[in-house]
């Protein structure tokens, strides 16, 4: 799958928009997927091109249950940790947590936090 994402400030003083591939593969009860892309941000008159990436591996528990690890990053660092999802293809919400590992840039989190809700078309 490859997608668009768009982000901005509120004051529309800022912009970013990333290009992304989602790639996956299914082994059994483990589960593998790759999401590279592109990130261009910025503000009048100055743009910057930035590589990011994330990776992550579940192993399936039950018909309901996966948990996990995911590694990501860019230039403005690299992170590690656990996810824990719950859900069917139709309808499901991912948990997650990751810390800094290596490089990671002033003024980025030591910690993140996330949740995500997907619904199936």
């Amino acid at each position: 799958m490859l997608y668009l994402e768009y982000k901005g400030k509120a004051d529309l003083s800022e912009h970013a928009i990333e290009a992304k591939a989602l790639l996956t593969q299914t082994f059994g009860r483990y589960h593998l997927a790759a999401n590279p892309g592109v990130e261009l941000e910025g503000e009048e008159g100055s743009w910057e091109l930035e590589p990011e990436y994330a990776i992550g591996l579940t192993y399936r528990k039950g018909r309901l249950l996966r948990l996990g690890v995911e590694a990501k990053g860019s230039s403005a660092g690299h992170y590690v940790g656990p996810v824990i999802a719950h859900g069917t293809e139709k309808f499901w919400v991912t948990l997650g947590s990751a810390v800094g590992i290596a490089q990671v840039e002033a003024g980025a989190p030591e910690l993140q936090l996330r949740a995500l809700v997907g619904v199936g078309l």
